[in-house]
């Protein structure tokens, strides 16, 4: 989990990634932060930059966030990254 957020905040989950086969996909995003889950696939076998934006509910200030690949094959992740907006 994510700590440190303020309440009521937009903020900026991202990073770079790639998959090992065409036809895989990579997914990141955040949940458990005072509003639906939010993500990104990431289908490419070349790193490509994926981000999803996020509002802490008025009393939350942590989030869960997620680099996740499903099924069979590989995956990289890179420079991730939060900030405010």
């Amino acid at each position: 989990a994510l700590s440190g957020l303020s309440p009521n905040t937009t903020y900026r989950f991202g990073g770079f990634a790639k998959v090992g086969a065409q036809g895989q996909s990579v997914s990141i995003g955040v949940k458990n932060y005072g509003g639906p889950a939010v993500g990104t696939a990431i289908i490419s076998t070349e790193y490509t930059h994926g981000a999803v934006t996020f509002t802490t509910g008025v009393t939350d200030s942590t989030a869960t966030i997620y680099f996740y690949k499903a099924g069979n094959g590989t995956a990289w992740g890179d420079d991730f990254y939060v900030e405010a907006l």
